[in-house]
């Protein structure tokens, strides 16, 4: 198999004629290996290879100076010692390297990365992954509550359409004609929300004067579920949907924006969202927003996104990325139009564009970070994070904007990342009584995801159920607690949801 550019995407040593290079490997005596690797002429020649294992050559690598991109040799030996040395001999030309990999094709099955415990909304996805090696063929079946599941027989197990009857434990079992393992176990929680309920709240911005804001709320709950926007505690007139579009902003559409969600049996209020119209914001930032380049001079030069696996690159217009881009982290917002993924052998890489940022100052300080996620879970990032799709984001990058008399500015330490399918198992928090305080002050604990941020909503049963925003927690060991007063007169209801 050939294929351009580095075989790993990143870096590999390069041999003159006669270096070589060599690794130990913990062996099993009488146990068959496969040895993989890349290699590639260096434009000196037509470069050979000598392969050896311990001191037994396997074999010699050539590769002609007509095949001008990688070239994969595969060898198999058997094990004699504990340890064994691989030593490759650079015998004629100049040769760049690549891709090593020793396998054992006589192993039993073994679990390299075990499912996690998830949570997803009724109506939702959710995404179990196990990581398996051993020699092929390998057989596998999921269970669910220790029953197997019919067709379920790949390592990846996608449920869609949830409904609370799907809520329970998950196990993968792996079969070779060397053994059997058996994953440990993964719960799934669904959480199927009869009152209007926010999944994924609204935010504010500052926006320069003739700028574009969209305020995006998802909700769920038993349908239908009506919506209006408020701003500035005023109802804005036609703004009925999930999303209130602000276009050629101007200094009036400045102030805190709410939403009020409603089905038949609730009221839910948002969080507020503040947007701040600033006349004189002076934006133009310029950024190369792709993570593929083919010149030099820019660190990680091809840098893929994977689906759950971590192996199967995002592949064709059914997924999208998009930049999330601003001065500073709580001014992260989206940047730009969502660009779909490249098929074939720019498969992991989207379309570039050259976004220009509407609140970065070129040669400013630009916070960036790249969010990826799969089309059929929904149009934009939090719809798919919000409803159990697969999902993904990148790691925070700090460079100075391009722009002005700079180009426009990469995506530099930029990391490859993939995608999750599903949400912390504690995507809903327990809150729980703790203790009454004199003379009227009640402790809570809330049980939830730990390193998290939660929104605690309250309701006053008294009249019609409303629940309105209490009080945002960070969560940092996995239980915390708040206190409330309550004359006793009424009766106080409590929730609390994760907020991304």
């Amino acid at each position: 198999m050939n294929e351009p550019g580095g075989a790993d995407g990143t870096t590999w040593p390069t041999l003159g004629t006669g270096a070589s290079i060599w690794q130990d490997f913990p062996t099993i005596p009488g146990h068959t290996y496969q040895l993989r690797f890349a290699c590639n002429e260096d434009g000196a020649g037509e470069t050979q290879i000598g392969v050896s294992w311990d001191t037994n050559q396997l074999g010699i690598a050539v590769v002609p100076t007509t095949e001008p991109y990688w070239h994969w040799d595969t060898y198999f030996t058997t094990a004699s010692n504990t340890t064994s040395r691989v030593t490759f001999l650079n015998i004629a030309g100049t040769s760049a390297m690549d891709a090593f990999s020793v396998v054992d094709v006589t192993a039993p099955p073994a679990i390299v990365l075990q499912p996690t415990s998830i949570s997803s909304i009724a109506g939702g996805s959710a995404t179990f992954f196990v990581g398996v090696t051993g020699t092929a063929p390998l057989s596998y079946q999921w269970f669910f509550g220790g029953s197997p599941m019919s067709g379920q027989t790949n390592t990846e197990l996608v449920l869609s359409s949830l409904t609370s009857a799907q809520a329970g434990k998950y196990q993968l079992v792996v079969t070779n004609v060397y053994g059997t393992a058996t994953s440990q176990v993964a719960s799934l929680g669904v959480d199927a929300p009869v009152s209007a309920t926010i999944l994924s709240q609204p935010y504010g911005d500052t926006i320069p004067v003739g700028g574009y804001f969209n305020l995006t709320v998802v909700a769920g709950g038993d349908p239908p579920l009506t919506y209006q926007w408020f701003q500035d505690g005023q109802p804005v007139a036609g703004a009925t949907n999930s999303n209130l579009m602000l276009t050629n902003v101007q200094t009036t559409n400045a102030g805190t924006y709410t939403v009020q969600v409603t089905n038949q049996s609730s009221v839910v209020w948002s969080l507020p969202a503040t947007l701040v119209v600033d006349a004189s914001a002076a934006g133009g930032g310029v950024v190369n927003f792709r993570n593929q380049h083919f010149f030099s001079g820019v660190t990680n030069v091809s840098v893929p996104i994977f689906d759950v696996d971590g192996l199967t690159l995002l592949n064709g217009s059914g997924y999208f990325a998009q930049l999330y881009a601003g001065p500073s982290l709580d001014l992260l917002r989206p940047a730009g139009e969502p660009t779909p993924f490249q098929t074939g052998v720019n498969a992991g890489y989207f379309v570039p564009q050259t976004i220009t940022l509407a609140n970065v100052v070129p040669g400013s300080n630009a916070v960036l970070q790249v969010c990826a996620w799969d089309g059929t879970y929904g149009t934009s990032y939090e719809q798919a994070r919000a409803t159990g799709g697969k999902f993904g984001k990148s790691g925070i990058l700090q460079v100075p904007a391009g722009g002005g008399d700079s180009p426009a500015v990469t995506l530099e330490g930029f990391q490859s990342f993939n995608l999750q399918g599903g949400l912390p198992f504690f995507q809903v928090g327990k809150v729980s009584f703790l203790q009454l305080q004199p003379p009227n002050t009640i402790v809570w604990s809330l049980q939830g995801q730990s390193n998290s941020i939660y929104l605690v909503e309250k309701s006053i049963r008294s009249q019609e159920t409303i629940w309105h925003p209490f009080l945002v927690l960070t969560n940092v060991t996995g239980t915390v607690t708040f206190t409330d007063t309550n004359s006793g007169s009424t009766m106080v209801w409590y929730r609390a949801r994760i907020l991304d």
